[in-house]
């Protein structure tokens, strides 16, 4: 639901109108939408009123979930097929009840309390507004925290990371076969738990290596 290499939502309503007219099954992936979109966090379907036409969604507890292993939702039969059909589920280690319940603690905050998310959102909004304001050209959904700086070449991309880390900012690199060549960039991931004036002091390192590259 959304692409983890830029920050966009996909078309899910348009996507739902081709699988009903050819009789296809949607299956989603809120691996990146798990606790940021929807109400109390439950991801973009249900941002988008699309629940009674996206039977299967599958996601991760290791994102903001903060914990580890993934999960399934669907019908009560589909649940019963994978429990028993389904190899890769049949031969895996079962998680830890320690990672269970750090799972099953942070989804009942998720439902409970919606301040993490309001921050997210109110720091994505501070970085976005000042890297544009700084004439930095970014991608980026208002309630997304992925935000990509596209710098083409890997040389440029490698050399900004390296830089950022010197100076106690860790953006990931993102360079080919994880994205088409020549879109080379570094992706900035925000958390709730940054503080504002680590965020304005990463936009204003940014601009100024951005400028010396």
């Amino acid at each position: 639901t959304v692409f983890s290499m830029e920050g966009n939502l996909a078309p899910l309503k348009d996507l739902c109108d081709l699988a009903d007219r050819y009789e296809l099954i949607m299956i989603v992936d809120e691996a990146h939408a798990t606790g940021i979109l929807g109400p109390n966090g439950a991801g973009a379907v249900t941002e988008l009123g699309l629940c009674q036409r996206i039977p299967i969604r599958i996601g991760t507890l290791s994102k903001a979930i903060g914990s580890q292993g993934g999960f399934v939702t669907g019908s009560q039969t589909l649940i019963d097929y994978l429990w028993n059909h389904a190899r890769t589920q049949m031969f895996s280690t079962g998680l830890s009840p320690m990672a269970c319940g750090a799972a099953l603690a942070a989804i009942h905050k998720m439902k409970s309390d919606s301040s993490a998310r309001e921050t997210l959102t109110k720091h994505i909004g501070i970085i976005s507004q000042t890297l544009q304001g700084q004439g930095i050209s970014i991608i980026n959904h208002p309630q997304i925290p992925i935000i990509p700086i596209i710098l083409n070449t890997v040389e440029k991309t490698m050399q900004a990371a390296q830089l950022l880390k010197a100076a106690g900012f860790i953006v990931a690199a993102i360079r080919p076969p994880t994205v088409p060549h020549n879109l080379a960039r570094i992706r900035v991931s925000l958390s709730a738990v940054h503080q504002t004036e680590d965020i304005l002091a990463l936009a204003e390192t940014l601009s100024h290596i951005l400028k010396k590259l």
